[in-house]
């Protein structure tokens, strides 16, 4: 119905979309129940848990596009990742164990 007033491959690209969109929601319902019966959250409180749970991420996301932002607007962009890929590098360095020395 869709290609009646677009082109087919537009058609196909809107669908493939709304599928994937559908898909990922069942996912996040499914993963939603998972937690709130792994903390044992009742029923009366999983409403006030999932609204600031929501709220917070929208939240986060708005302060990350910010911050992304800034460090584009003053090229800083580089910087950034070249410092988040020092800092990643040196955490899972030292989450590796010591090597063992032979004392002799």
């Amino acid at each position: 119905m869709l290609a009646h007033w677009r082109k087919p491959e537009e058609a196909v690209q809107f669908t493939t979309g709304y599928l994937i969109e559908l898909s990922l929601s069942l996912d996040n319902i499914l993963v939603i129940a998972l937690i709130f019966s792994a903390f044992r959250v009742p029923p009366q409180f999983q409403h006030r848990v999932l609204f600031w749970g929501i709220l917070g991420a929208l939240v986060m996301r708005g302060a990350m596009i910010a911050v992304g932002a800034a460090l584009t607007a003053f090229g800083l962009i580089n910087l950034a990742a070249v410092a988040g890929g020092s800092w990643f590098e040196r955490a899972v360095a030292s989450a590796e164990p010591a090597p063992l020395r032979a004392e002799g």
